[in-house]
């Protein structure tokens, strides 16, 4: 795992890229270079973790002239590595850059990055083309950032900051910003909340001619290229046994590639089903690896742990007693961050802080397992809402009652016939589209939906679409959350769910055969989720008391919130206001007559995050002036 920042072009201003590399210097604390060229120049932050010698620091050159930087791991580069001695390439390196280089000499860019398993974001130097190519990994799981300067000038970078500091301003873009704001926390796709600062789309190569600047973008893989309908049909037919037996036959292969580190590697715990499953592998496979975790003060679930730690011998480090400061590691959190994610960053960070003090430099996270195995209250909704909806009577008894009744069908939504009147649900799904998606997101649905075209059943089509864009357009906003709480603390997060292979068994597993109709009362759900991970976890031996916990996620204490609250009542929201062209008082206002706590709490932390994010990325106020504003706000 590292960091770069790549200028292209023939008017380099040396002294603002070293600046933007160095504010990346966390992702690559280890070591850090910049190879200059005529056309182009690269600059490098190095987390040392797959052959620690010097030999593979980059950039790398070859004997051809060809140029690399890269952040990320090729998992298994070390079976790629012998493919290619076996065709008479030697190696001067035990990591995976070098094969990397070798592998596109012997197969050419695009097909190499089909062989690779892993997650990557690479920025190549082909001298015989005279082309620069940047891509970015299957699913996105590594950041690759990009801004034209000019027609003739375009940066690359692993982090917005970098390109902040070379470009000297930056500003937020109004409508990019407001689906981060007030919605699902991501931009229209390929978009960043900032302007003229683009994401590269996962799974995308972005070509440079450097003959004449020409430059085009092609997806070298699409997420619905891994729906198989035999493979479907087949995995329909199976039993549960079986289900479960290929799943943890992956699982395990998955699991065992993403222990390989020449640093130490360990794991970051929750005491769920999913970070359990991880840890209980390593542990089943005789594996010695410790755990870390942040203990919440107010949300003690020690009585897992314990039960994990008796099945599993493994070693756990804790952090806790912090809740009461977490606040003050907001603006951090927002300049690593440089969007608004998941406040739950910061606590986590912290269990990726004592890692790092404890020697280790890479940790295993259960994160993804709950987009690709319907995990998500989401996804609850939704089945729960497809299951009544397509009996037979519902289309009749809804038709019949909304005669009698007007505004029938929305009796169950929410109330908003104060703000559109008369009121309609079916107002906002162009609306959404065009302000929050760019116009992509029905034709986006209707392409998942048409993937699944060899099913009868419409509802089965829509429910397996529905999982298919969860993992597609959700997932992004918890890969960024776990790039950049586990870099700004120099700690490279794996995710082992998160593979061509086990995705693939996801999307072609239908639905009902993750799910089991189950109503809970204790659990506020009509369908047991995740079954074949708890059938999985079962045959593991991990304890029954953590198979069948409830999905709980990362618990913010109360102590956090209060602070929160009492900061965001007494700190100036100026910059937020003005962005949104909203008076401050009316702002805070509408928030606090917000009609859940659970919503509540979640437009707290948006709006003080926005205030931050432009205090710092748009005024230019260090992290020392906002900690400053909130220990005033807090009147300490």
């Amino acid at each position: 795992m590292c960091g770069f920042l790549a200028y292209i072009g023939d008017n380099l201003n040396s002294k603002r890229l070293e600046s933007g590399l160095s504010s990346i210097s966390h992702r690559g604390p280890d070591s850090s270079e910049i190879l200059k060229k005529n056309q182009f120049t690269f600059g490098f932050n190095r987390l040392a973790i797959q052959d620690l010698s010097s030999k593979s620091m980059q950039p790398m050159v070859d004997l051809y002239g060809n140029i690399i930087i890269y952040n990320g791991e090729i998992y298994n580069f070390k079976e790629i590595k012998k493919e290619l001695e076996s065709n008479g390439y030697e190696f001067k390196t035990n990591g995976d850059v070098e094969v990397i280089m070798k592998s596109i000499l012997h197969w050419g860019f695009e097909k190499s990055l089909k062989n690779f398993e892993g997650m990557f974001a690479i920025v190549y130097y082909s001298k015989k083309e005279n082309k620069i190519y940047a891509c970015r990994d299957f699913f996105g799981i590594k950041p690759i950032f990009y801004s034209f300067l000019s027609k003739k000038e375009v940066l690359f970078s692993s982090e917005i900051k970098a390109i902040a500091k070379y470009k000297g301003n930056v500003e937020l873009d109004f409508y990019n910003s407001i689906n981060p704001i007030f919605f699902t926390g991501m931009p229209p796709k390929g978009k960043t909340m900032f302007k003229d600062i683009f994401s590269l789309n996962e799974g995308h190569i972005f070509t440079i001619d450097l003959n004449n600047f020409n430059h085009k973008t092609n997806a070298f893989f699409k997420i619905d290229s891994l729906i198989d309908s035999d493979l479907y049909k087949e995995i329909s037919r199976m039993n549960k046994s079986s289900i479960t037996n290929i799943y943890k036959k992956d699982l395990s292969r998955n699991i065992n590639q993403h222990l390989v580190s020449d640093a130490k590697c360990g794991v970051l715990f929750s005491a769920g089903l999913d970070s359990s499953i991880i840890a209980g592998e390593i542990s089943n496979s005789g594996i010695e690896v410790d755990l870390f975790k942040y203990e919440n003060d107010d949300f003690s679930d020690k009585t897992f742990t314990k039960s994990f730690l008796d099945f599993s011998k493994q070693t756990l480090h804790e952090v806790s007693g912090n809740d009461d400061n977490l606040i003050y590691e907001l603006p951090k959190l927002i300049y690593h961050y440089e969007t608004i994610n998941k406040s739950e960053g910061v606590a986590l960070s912290k269990a990726c802080e004592l890692s790092r003090n404890k020697g280790y430099k890479a940790l295993l996270t259960g994160d993804c397992a709950d987009e690709l195995f319907a995990g998500y209250i989401t996804a609850q909704e939704y089945f729960t809402k497809s299951f009544i909806t397509n009996l037979k009577s519902f289309d009749k008894l809804s038709s019949f009652s909304n005669k009698i009744i007007p505004g029938f069908k929305e009796l169950f939504s929410s109330d908003l016939s104060h703000f559109i009147s008369p009121y309609s649900s079916s107002y906002f799904e162009t609306f959404f589209d065009m302000t929050l998606f760019g116009g992509e997101k029905k034709n986006q649905i209707n392409k998942y939906r048409n993937a699944y075209n060899f099913l009868d059943s419409k509802k089965e089509i829509n429910s397996n679409a529905f999982m298919l864009d969860e993992i597609a357009n959700r997932l992004e906003r918890f890969l960024i959350r776990a790039d950049r709480f586990g870099m700004m603390e120099s700690i490279e997060l794996r995710v082992p769910y998160l593979t061509k292979s086990m995705v693939k068994l996801a999307l072609n597993t239908p639905y009902s055969k993750k799910t089991s109709f189950r109503p809970s009362l204790i659990n506020r759900t009509m369908f047991s989720n995740k079954v074949i991970l708890k059938r999985v976890a079962k045959s593991m031996g991990i304890p029954k008391s953590i198979v069948k916990r409830a999905k709980v996620g990362t618990a913010i204490s109360e102590i956090n919130f209060k602070n929160e609250l009492k900061v965001f009542k007494n700190i100036s929201l100026k910059n937020a206001s003005d962005f949104l062209k909203i008076n401050q008082k009316s702002l805070k206002k509408s928030i606090l007559l917000s009609k859940s706590k659970w919503e509540l709490r979640r437009q707290i932390w948006n709006f003080l995050a926005l205030d931050f994010l432009i205090d710092q990325f748009v005024v230019g106020n260090p992290n020392d002036i906002q900690k400053q504003k909130i220990q005033s706000a807090l009147g300490k």
